[in-house]
């Protein structure tokens, strides 16, 4: 069972989830929002994101595109078929 670190975490990793079936729009914005993220570990395996504050120190902007689709997969709000 895949461990995230928090809700965040949890919510892109239902969308990594998703895009084996689903798939976005041909949008820039949003192809940079969800590529320009980074992710690790913490200290007890799970996953976890770059914060934002970080992604600001590399020059990058906040993925605002990335997260608004994101908070569409929260566990409680979405159901897709993974057969």
């Amino acid at each position: 069972m895949v461990r995230y670190a928090n809700k965040r975490a949890e919510m892109w990793g239902h969308m990594k989830e998703w895009c084996k079936f689903g798939r976005f729009p041909d949008d820039r914005d949003l192809s940079a929002d969800l590529t320009n993220v980074e992710s690790g570990y913490d200290g007890n395996n799970a996953i976890l994101l770059e914060r934002k504050d970080d992604m600001r120190r590399r020059k990058l902007g906040s993925p605002d595109d990335g997260d608004a689709l994101v908070l569409t997969f929260d566990g409680e709000l979405y159901e897709y078929d993974r057969t």
